[in-house]
């Protein structure tokens, strides 16, 4: 068998805040392409009780403009997914991150119709089944090792975390205008 050449990260709540870090922490940052992260809370702490989580962010967000000014900006997959109202740890807006390649709730996800709470989201079988098609698709069959063909990993990525009815609501599209006539 073959040593695997990257590492895909999922990680949950904190553990998702850790997987954004390390795809961008110079260390770790060839080691790692894809990472996955589940209500976690990507843009800020939910409660900022001390320096040491304040530095933890700024240092994050540091690392993370640096690989956007290097060419490893395009090499780099952050799937983030939040829950929605079911969540009461958890707020939704703090799950999106600037530096997502797809950032959705789940129920926006095709197949997931459900909104799990904080931890459910690591067991809603809908979700697991989409992560789990996802991460069999990006795996090149000759090299059996994550895929290095980028455009791969985002047409996959596209397929089965965006809902196809978010085309029809581009703005590009030219619809016709219709008159409504006024209560009088």
């Amino acid at each position: 068998k073959s040593v695997p050449t990257t590492v895909i990260l999922i990680g949950h709540s904190m553990g998702g805040v850790i997987a954004k870090r390390l795809l961008a922490y110079p260390p770790t940052m060839n080691s790692t392409s894809v990472a996955i992260t589940l209500a976690a809370p990507l843009e800020a702490p939910v409660m900022n009780f001390d320096i040491a989580i304040n530095d933890y962010y700024k240092f994050m967000s540091a690392e993370w403009d640096d690989v956007a000014s290097s060419n490893n900006w395009s090499q780099k997959i952050l799937l983030s997914f939040g829950n929605g109202p079911r969540d009461f740890l958890m707020p939704s807006s703090l799950t999106s991150s600037k530096e997502s390649y797809i950032s959705a709730l789940t129920t926006a996800i095709p197949g997931v119709w459900v909104s799990p709470d904080h931890v459910g989201i690591v067991w809603c079988k809908q979700l697991v089944m989409a992560i789990n098609k996802y991460l069999f698709d990006i795996i090149d069959p000759q090299t059996e090792q994550v895929s290095e063909n980028y455009q791969l990993l985002t047409v996959k990525a596209k397929q089965y975390f965006q809902a196809n009815r978010s085309m029809t609501l581009s703005s590009t599209i030219n619809r016709p205008t219709v008159a409504m006539v006024a209560d009088a």
